[in-house]
């Protein structure tokens, strides 16, 4: 519940607020690794340090927005900016930090709740201000090119930043920004605008979240199946631990599920890949030579390592790293089918007399010694009866 504080009591919460909310983001870190770091180091800069957005609406009183110096070294050169993840907790300048994992997490908010609000804070870091140096791209890429305007100012892209994070974190909507005075909510002008279109874009659905790694990774998956000339090879797969990957040139096109080439570029990620081998090429092989960046620290937390409490801040980018992988396709030349000869017509083969063999001759038959068999004596037929003579007896 909010009260109406005094002109003093505003001005501590408005320095105890601001300095809430740490996302480590990398301005030009020279200390590559948090081991490498000078003794008594990283630690808070000094109130005077850093730089500051606009002022937010935060329940009808105005809310200073605020990057911090992180101090590497007794460098000045040795500094990155960061954004704090705890809105409740105050900044206690030139503290001593300790580099920690996210459930080393001392506060007690949505970061220590909600592992989906985790891995969106640690995108935004990753994707705006002052990471994303180039205020033109992160213009585009957020839409505050098109609201009325142009592009983001750095001002307009700490406060979107800002915003963003204590929305995730604690709950705080963004309802406007009070500069001036401070006393009236500014919804029309030009700079809410842009930081509105920010604040969509770095809590919007374009936040897929950001996992943390030591370091990125990448492997390239090939079958491992036998290959021959005229095979469509896949699914090729490159595993990696950033979204996309530069994948080096290759003789033959990479192409997707549906057959579309790929742009080297931006190969995705964990995705199926093909590549087509031409029916007539002769037995080869193929090397594809894929690249992924990131950082070191990603998603690490440099926590109070005092007994003071005081905020926490998440790593966005404190070195630059480059992880490389190498895979191998070989296949065999397609058989050539060897044609059936077709027949050719038949030429009789000279015939060659063969020499007769005279037929084995039947010895006739040998005379019969037996006597003629005696022809019976004929029967003497009956005398005719003559008509008219009478008959006598004997």
């Amino acid at each position: 519940m909010h009260t109406k504080p005094t002109l003093t009591r505003a001005k501590k919460a408005l320095v105890a607020l601001t300095a809430a909310l740490v996302a480590f983001l990398m301005v030009g870190l020279n200390a590559a690794h948090a081991e490498e770091f000078a003794p008594g180091y990283p630690k808070i800069g000094k109130s005077t340090e850093g730089a500051f957005g606009h002022k937010i609406d935060n329940g009808g009183y105005p809310l200073l927005t605020q990057m911090f110096s992180i101090q590497t070294s007794d460098n000045p050169k040795d500094r990155f900016q960061a954004y704090c993840i705890e809105m409740r907790v105050g900044m206690v300048f030139e503290n001593p930090l300790k580099v920690g994992d996210w459930k080393d997490f001392p506060g007690d908010n949505n970061f220590k709740k909600d592992p989906k609000v985790r891995a969106k804070v640690a995108w935004i870091v990753q994707n705006s201000y002052p990471n994303v140096k180039d205020l033109a791209k992160l213009s585009n890429d957020s839409g505050a090119a098109a609201a009325l305007t142009g592009n983001l100012t750095e001002k307009d892209a700490i406060t979107g930043t800002q915003a963003a994070i204590w929305y995730l974190v604690d709950g705080l909507p963004f309802k406007g920004l009070r500069n001036g005075d401070g006393k009236h909510l500014d919804t029309t002008s030009p700079e809410y605008a842009r930081v509105k279109a920010l604040v969509d874009y770095l809590t919007g659905e374009k936040n897929v979240g950001l996992e943390p790694n030591a370091a990125p990774t990448i492997k390239i998956n090939v079958p491992a199946g036998p290959v021959k000339a005229g095979d469509k090879v896949g699914p090729i797969r490159i595993e990696s631990s950033q979204a996309t990957a530069q994948l080096e040139k290759t003789d033959l096109p990479v192409v997707d599920a549906s057959g579309k080439a790929v742009e080297l570029d931006k190969v995705p990620t964990g995705k199926d890949l093909f590549i087509n081998i031409p029916k007539d090429a002769k037995a080869g092989s193929l090397k594809l030579s894929a690249k992924v960046s990131g950082n070191v620290y990603v998603g690490k937390l440099l926590i109070s390592a005092s007994d003071k409490r005081a905020q926490t801040i998440i790593i966005g980018d404190n070195r630059k790293a480059d992880a490389n992988a190498t895979a191998e396709i070989k296949w065999e030349a397609a058989p050539v089918a060897t044609p059936s000869p077709s027949p050719s017509p038949s030429t009789p083969a000279p015939s060659t007399p063969a020499p007769s063999t005279p037929a084995p001759s039947t010895p006739a038959p040998a005379p019969s010694t037996s006597a003629p068999a005696p022809k019976p004596a004929p029967t003497p037929s009956a005398p005719k009866t003559r008509p008219g003579l009478p008959k006598t007896g004997a």
